[in-house]
C-alpha cells in the first residue's frame, strides 16, 4: 500500500468524522455499501468496476454534509 493511498483513507475518515456521519450515514447518502465506506478509508481496492464512481460517491456525499454544517453554522451566527 502506497503512502498516497494511507493519506487519502486517512483524510476520508476525518472529513467523514468532521462531517459527523458514520460510515453506515455516509454510505446511506453516498448510495454505496458500509463496506465500501469502511474499504476506500483503510485504503483497501474497492473493486475495479466502479471504484472511481464509488469514491467519486464518497467525497461528493461528505461534501454535501461539510456544506450542510457550514450554512447551518453560518445561519447561527449571523
Amino acid at each position: 500500500m502506497s503512502a498516497v493511498q494511507v493519506l487519502f483513507g486517512e483524510a476520508l475518515r476525518n472529513a467523514r468524522i468532521a462531517a459527523g456521519l458514520t460510515q453506515h450515514a455516509l454510505a446511506r447518502r453516498a448510495k454505496v455499501s458500509q463496506a465500501a465506506v469502511s474499504k476506500a478509508e483503510v485504503s483497501l481496492e474497492i473493486g475495479d468496476a466502479g471504484r472511481e464512481a464509488t469514491l467519486a460517491r464518497i467525497v461528493s456525499a461528505i461534501q454535501a454534509e461539510a456544506g450542510s454544517v457550514v450554512t447551518k453554522g453560518a445561519a447561527v451566527d449571523a
